[in-house]
């Protein structure tokens, strides 16, 4: 595994900063074989297909990944919520899509996690805690009623997307194969998918002000929002670290990537060890030493 990283990073360090051209035409196309199965039928589900590589033609799991979506002028009517708050909808909740009430004034703070899936490799994602008094509410995105679930935090996890019934592949990913996805989910959720696929997971508290943590959660659902599925998965520029930095680096209002393409690189291996993203975290004073 060592010497499969050390080739990607030498290989990455060469072509660095390249865009494929690829991005120019449309990345998935609706599919309407490809709606979920498992789930009631509900407006703001495009069951799609991938348009490129390999898996041409092959569905997109909709089950398990959907863009978060704005709601109509219409559709926010049939939803009482206060001025301070974002409604959207997708944001996964156990085995069914949900539509948020999020208030977002009610962030306290912001985790950064690095889960496991592979000795020494992790999946990062962000985790942003709400007041409990004034959680998350959630509503059935078929009947727009209130449901009677609510959530104290939400998980932002920008994640390569392979096709529906296959498992995600390093090597896949780093022929850019896979779609790139902001998804939302409630901890519940993360925790239920962590725990049956046994994954160890360390969550950091960010040194972010609570301003800072609502503009990271509002840049990371306008990404998720405006690019949906139309943007590749590049295992080492665009990916799970590089765009969780990226939120926050919005929220701090400079770019903490700036400088030569090594930093990026940097950013970009969510490795164990004394490089990558959790180290870059650690040397700029991002994670808090109060924890």
């Amino acid at each position: 595994m060592k010497t499969f990283l050390l080739f990607f990073l030498i290989h990455t360090s060469f072509f660095f900063g390249f865009t494929s051209f690829a991005n120019a035409q449309a990345l998935v196309l609706l599919k309407d074989s490809c709606t979920c199965k498992t789930m009631p039928a509900d407006p703001f589900e495009e069951p799609l297909a991938f348009n490129f590589g390999p898996f041409k033609d092959q569905c997109v799991d909709s089950c398990r990944f959907r863009p978060v979506k704005k709601l109509s002028a219409i559709q926010e009517n049939k939803i009482s919520f206060s001025k301070d708050s974002l409604v959207v909808a997708n944001v996964l909740h156990l085995k069914n899509y949900r539509i948020a009430n999020i208030p977002i004034e009610s962030i306290e703070n912001v985790e950064i996690a690095f889960e496991e899936f592979q000795p020494g490799i992790h999946h990062v994602f962000l985790k942003f805690n709400f007041n409990k008094e004034n959680p998350v509410q959630l509503y059935d995105q078929s009947t727009f009623k209130k449901t009677t679930e609510s959530t104290t935090a939400i998980t932002m996890s920008v994640e390569g997307v392979p096709p529906a019934g296959r498992n995600y592949s390093l090597f896949e990913s780093y022929q850019e194969s896979y779609l790139l996805l902001n998804r939302l989910s409630t901890v519940e959720t993360t925790n239920e998918w962590v725990e049956l696929l046994k994954h160890p997971t360390v969550y950091y508290k960010m040194s972010l002000d609570k301003l800072e943590a609502k503009k990271t959660f509002t840049s990371g659902l306008q990404k998720s929002i405006s690019l949906g599925l139309k943007e590749k998965y590049r295992l080492f520029s665009n990916n799970c670290s590089t765009n969780a930095i990226d939120f926050i680096s919005d929220a701090k209002n400079r770019d903490l990537s700036e400088g030569s393409p090594l930093k990026r690189l940097q950013i970009a291996l969510s490795v164990s060890g004394p490089i990558g993203a959790l180290q870059f975290l650690k040397s700029n004073g991002l994670i808090s030493t109060n924890e």
